[in-house]
């Protein structure tokens, strides 16, 4: 062992689904690209869903502030259909949403079955930034109007199985309107009424001429109706419709008199500016104290808003994606897709495997070991890439046309070529086409361009005028073949270029002794005898399913292997070179493209959300994935099995989808981080198979499931103490350790008190302002965590207490096993004397030395304080001794440590 002096300083502050299936999943999810629709919370859990133009639904997960599950409105083909109007069951358990074509359909959250479909009678209007919501529920029942304000068509009610249940005819037309607890407002230019959701009869009416009303929402109870206007807020008794609270701007509508939409949090009201107000406005608040609405520190400009169980505000728009503000504190929130992702890959010679992202990256990952090797930058979203076939060079084209060449072994740049400025269209710019001709040469094509030999400094050796993608090269007859089809000889420029078509666009194409070999997108094969024009192309094959023919590959001399895909799934073909279909292996996934084999013998495709998906070839399992986050400066590699292995940022990044639950990846960090995942997946069999038992939804020790179940999120609380009561419930894992956090600071565990069965107590001194509590709990086993309950409220009234700043400080210079140092004690003495913060009133302040140091009295040191710490305080830890390393992880050396051994030091 290698021991070390060390003198580490470390300042702490003191902080902290449902899918049905039984392997675990990691997917890489993209944002929102148009508006967003609706938002809401899952229950009450940190799960928000929300809904796009665009077809998606994404679920986020606040804690991690990524989106851990994407669900697309796909039709009968796999295309996805964008959305015109979503509405959420009032504890999000589901959502209903109409698509473009007039289709309704209804799924649970967060597990995404679905509940109900059916044809609404009439499409919907569409607009490019919606007004009004065209859905709307109160939990029993299904409200849609085909335009966004009333019209002549109606307001139609279904039951939550799509059974038509009454219709609320209007020929004046309507400029909102809104569902709440048995009660249905709708107000039009002169009149706003007020309908029962179980009859549609009329219950009260009034009239609201020259109120100019911009919004309207019910209060969770359903016994108060806001109303925005130009001049302010108005609460009504949904009865009556008298008024109960006049709250008029607090000063002239500062804000450019934009329209503000109202948004219940509990009792408290707040209104947000519609989405095509100036960027930056402020939200409004209710100010019942004084009987105005006034302007708070918090910014939002939004489409739609709902709000949480914490008192946040959920809201969504323009911006694509989503983001929380706390209406308090005024802090926000943003919640966005990631970057990252896979948008072509190549395997080399040797087995690496070599990838290029979305944010312009091209990556070379070890076949070996499964680890990044490189990152070659320079470009934008890479569209295709190519290894020479010595695996010396690599060469990558991106979406401007902008080409590279590398030598791969030192990462120094050769050659390139310049491709537009800007982006103007993909079908205009991007790199279409990359193809070596020897280890020297190669081809390259954009679309509108020919097709041009290069050099590896980018020189244009040669060009031909042929149209379209794919290419194949012929390198020992020097021939070149394109598009649908067109075939030149390479060294004889004077001879004509020949065409020949066939039963569809062609989508792969191959040489094969002397002949030409073309799938088709309808699933065709056909062989080409180029060398007499006159003759007619042979159709071999056509593949059941009609699935487009991706590549082509000769395997052997009797045999062709096909790889086929479409929106589901993707194929293996092996095809006799009669014609003969002989084996089909399937692969199931959506999106599925370039299927190829790896030199391991696995098959490598792209799949949904630019990732990378491997399969089994004989059998056709799916093997694993392997995913790109944030900008592809994060990586996953996940077998079925449950083995995983990445970097720190894709981990941290990341969740596994699990029999019914999603799981942050540190809970499986012990026994599931297994390295070369990646090798394992490419097909290399001299990396070890772990021997951990597999992760199942059915082994999978589930931890219990956690309640704070007072105070409620909201509240406002009094008194210089409050008690926190949690419910934990045993969900087949049993009950183990159990953690309690306030504002991110973590009470010891037996601070915590059972109290019944299930029922747990905690007592917490507030601090002045918001109190953020979380609770979570262990199985019995203490290695799977519940998901954090978390609740917000606020102590407006409470003394208060400035932040205090505590020190522990240990120098050793004696150690029992014989060890020595001369300074560590001096230099831990004179921190513990002088160090101060400007910041911080002073805390506890301990200093240990030597014999005072083992591993006992330093633990009784930390409990010590941290039973006195507070939220809002800081913690020094001032370590001055010998230290050493082991397995990547520093060790401290207590005065008793046992250094016989690296086991005996842990």
């Amino acid at each position: 062992m290698n021991f070390r002096t060390a003198t580490v300083a470390l300042l702490l502050f003191l902080q902290g689904v449902a899918w049905s299936q039984e392997s675990p999943e990691i997917v890489l999810q993209k944002g929102h690209t148009s508006a967003v629709l609706a938002v809401s919370q899952i229950r009450s859990t940190d799960l928000l869903a929300s809904v796009s133009q665009d077809g998606s639904v994404n679920i986020w997960d606040l804690q991690s502030r990524s989106i851990v599950r994407t669900y697309y409105n796909e039709d009968s083909k796999g295309e996805v259909v964008g959305y015109a109007s979503a509405t959420f069951a009032p504890d999000g358990s589901w959502m209903a949403a109409i698509d473009r074509t007039g289709t309704i359909r209804r799924i649970s959250l967060p597990g995404g079955e679905l509940q109900s479909e059916f044809q609404a009678p009439k499409r919907p209007s569409l607009a490019t930034v919606p007004q009004n919501p065209l859905l709307a529920t109160d939990g029993s029942s299904i409200f849609y109007s085909p335009s966004e304000r009333i019209s002549a068509d109606g307001l139609f009610k279904f039951n939550l199985e799509g059974e038509p249940k009454g219709k609320l005819d209007n020929s004046v037309g309507t400029n909102w309107w809104s569902v709440g607890v048995g009660k249905l407002v709708v107000c039009d230019f002169d009149n706003l009424s007020v309908y029962s959701t179980e009859t549609l009869d009329l219950v009260a009416r009034s009239e609201v001429g020259g109120m100019a009303v911009a919004g309207v929402a019910f209060n969770s109870g359903g016994n108060k109706l806001a109303v925005s206007t130009l001049s302010g807020l108005k609460i009504l008794d949904p009865e009556t419709l008298e008024e109960l609270a006049d709250l008029p701007f607090a000063v002239d509508n500062a804000q450019n008199s934009t329209r503000v939409r109202p948004i219940w949090a509990g009792e408290n009201l707040y209104a947000f500016a519609y989405a095509n107000a100036t960027k930056g406005q402020k939200l409004y608040r209710a100010d019942f104290a004084t009987s105005t609405t006034v302007v708070s520190d918090a910014e939002a400009t939004a489409l739609v808003g709902t709000s949480r169980t914490d008192g946040r505000l959920c809201l969504g728009g323009l911006g694509l994606n989503c983001f929380l503000v706390d209406p308090i504190s005024g802090n926000k929130l943003s919640l966005e897709g990631d970057g990252g992702g896979f948008t072509s890959f190549a395997l080399s010679p040797s087995g690496d495997l070599f990838t290029g992202g979305r944010q312009g990256d091209v990556k070379h990952w070890s076949g070996k070991t499964g680890q990044l090797l490189r990152t070659f930058p320079g470009l934008r979203f890479v569209t295709k890439l190519e290894i020479a076939p010595d695996g010396n060079h690599l060469v990558a084209g991106d979406v401007l046309g902008q080409t590279i060449c590398w030598e791969i072994e030192s990462g120094k740049k050769v050659g390139s070529i310049e491709g537009r400025q800007r982006y103007t269209s993909h079908d205009e710019t991007a790199v279409t086409v990359l193809s070596f001709l020897d280890n020297d040469r190669f081809f390259r094509k954009a679309e509108k361009e020919p097709v041009q030999l290069h050099s590896l400094s980018g020189e244009v050796l040669d060009s031909w005028k042929l149209n379209g993608e794919p290419v194949a090269v012929d390198t020992v007859g020097q021939r070149l073949a394109a598009g649908s089809v067109q075939e030149v000889s390479l060294q004889d420029k004077r001879k004509s270029i020949l065409d020949q078509r066939f039963d569809s666009a062609a989508s792969a194409l191959l040489y094969d002794s002397g002949r030409l070999l073309v799938g088709t997108e309808s699933g065709s094969l056909y062989r080409w005898d180029y060398s007499d024009p006159e003759k007619k192309p042979e159709l071999l094959t056509k593949i059941e399913g009609g699935q487009a023919v991706r590549a082509i590959t000769a395997d052997s001399a009797s045999n062709l292997t096909l790889f086929s895909s479409g929106s589901t799934y993707g194929e293996l073909v092996e095809v006799s070179r009669l014609g003969k279909v002989q084996r089909r292996v399937r692969f199931e996934g959506k999106g599925l493209r370039d299927l190829s084999l790896t030199g391991g013998g696995r098959v490598l495709a792209r799949g949904a959300n630019y990732t990378l998906q491997f399969y089994d070839r004989e059998s056709g399992k799916k093997l694993g994935s392997l995913v790109g986050v944030r900008d592809n400066e994060g990586w996953v590699a996940l077998e079925s099995d449950g083995n995983f292995d990445g970097n720190s940022i894709g981990l941290q990044s990341v969740s596994f989808e699990l029999g019914g639950q999603v799981y942050k990846v540190d809970q499986f960090l012990e026994d599931y981080l297994q390295p070369g995942a990646l090798a394992r997946l490419l097909g290399d069999t001299e990396v070890a198979k772990p021997r951990t038992p597999q992760l199942t939804a059915s082994t999978l020790k589930k931890p219990p499931k956690v309640s704070i179940q007072s105070p409620r999120s909201g509240e406002t609380i009094e008194g210089e103490s409050v008690i926190v009561e949690l419910r934990v419930s045993d969900l087949g894992g049993g009950i183990g350790r159990m953690t309690f956090s306030h504002n991110g600071h973590r009470l010891p565990e037996s601070e915590i008190r059972r109290v019944g069965e299930g029922q747990y107590q905690v007592s917490v001194s507030p601090v002045r302002g918001v109190n953020d509590f979380s609770a979570t709990a262990f199985e019995a086993g203490n290695t799977v965590e519940s998901r954090t309950e978390r609740c917000r409220v606020t102590a407006p009234n409470v003394e208060d207490r400035p932040p205090k700043l505590h020190l522990l400080s240990i120098g050793i210079d004696e150690y029992k096993s014989g060890l020595a140092l001369k300074l560590a004690t001096l230099d831990s003495e004179s921190i513990s004397n002088q160090f101060s913060s400007g910041l911080y009133v002073p805390g506890e302040r301990l200093h240990l030395t030597n014999a005072e140091a083992t591993l006992a009295g330093i633990r009784k040191a930390v409990t010590q304080i941290e039973q006195r710490a507070e939220p809002q305080d800081a913690f020094v830890l001032y370590l001055a001794g010998h230290g050493t390393v082991v397995e990547d992880t520093y060790y401290f050396l207590p005065h008793d440590a046992n250094i016989g051994s690296d086991e005996s030091l842990m």
